[in-house]
């Protein structure tokens, strides 16, 4: 909310013209950021628990889009390329406003600061809602913290199913020096740019670091775009 003191312009005016703090920036995002979204509701359904259905995935899309461009989500995302209606919501949301934004954002920082870009991809992870009819979290909002965090569990609600195991003790461990890395020095690594790269989009480059078990790799950027169909929803979010 722009009121030309606090926030004197809107910030991706900032971001694109270089009127922001000059300052190392680490950002990301869980791969299936929406699941925990639509654990909410299912959770608040019951007991007993009620998944989402097909016919309430179609209107949860054509509720949020002009009709032109909810039939296109739709033959984007549709019921028949996910496992359960839950996942396909989840992808159809995670996408736009959670992948692709961002990942608008960070083009236009990168041309100014560093920028060292992450994404949470592993979905065996211990889980805090509990278990639900048709509900599978894969790499769901949130869940990455108790890998920083420890014994983190969602808040008052929330019961971690178990502890990290050995494999995920070892991610979590690399996150934490990575994260004290960069509150020390600005770069996650400590120095160069192995095995968190900076971010680019140079074609073929390694941009993003995939945080997976049992071992992290990187992501090009234009991986990332085709894997939450940027260039389906860019021309939507019109930037």
């Amino acid at each position: 909310m722009v009121d030309g003191t606090i926030l004197p312009i809107a910030p991706e005016t900032a971001y694109a013209t270089s009127q922001f703090n000059q300052m190392p920036i680490m950002g990301g995002n869980t791969h299936d950021e929406f699941t925990f979204l639509n654990a909410i509701p299912e959770y608040f359904s019951g007991p007993p628990q009620v998944a989402m259905t097909a016919a309430q995935y179609v209107a949860s899309i054509t509720s949020s889009y002009p009709p032109a461009t909810a039939a296109a989500v739709l033959a984007e995302y549709p019921l028949a390329n996910y496992p359960s209606p839950q996942l396909a919501s989840s992808a159809a949301s995670t996408d736009p406003f959670l992948a692709c934004q961002p990942r608008h954002v960070v083009h236009l920082l990168a041309k100014w600061v560093p920028v060292y870009q992450y994404e949470f991809n592993y979905t065996g992870a211990p889980y805090y809602f509990p278990d639900m009819p048709g509900f599978v979290p894969l790499a769901s909002h949130t869940i990455d913290i108790q890998f920083l965090f420890p014994n983190w569990h969602g808040g008052q609600l929330g019961v971690n199913s178990r502890s990290l195991n050995a494999q995920e003790t070892k991610l979590s461990d690399q996150l934490v020096a990575a994260w004290t890395n960069f509150a020390r020095t600005g770069n996650p690594n400590g120095s160069g740019n192995s095995p968190w790269p900076q971010f680019t989009n140079q074609a073929g480059a390694p941009a993003i670091l995939s945080q997976n078990v049992p071992t992290s790799s990187t992501l090009t950027d234009a991986q990332f775009a085709a894997n939450h169909h940027c260039e389906f929803w860019d021309p939507i979010l019109g930037y």
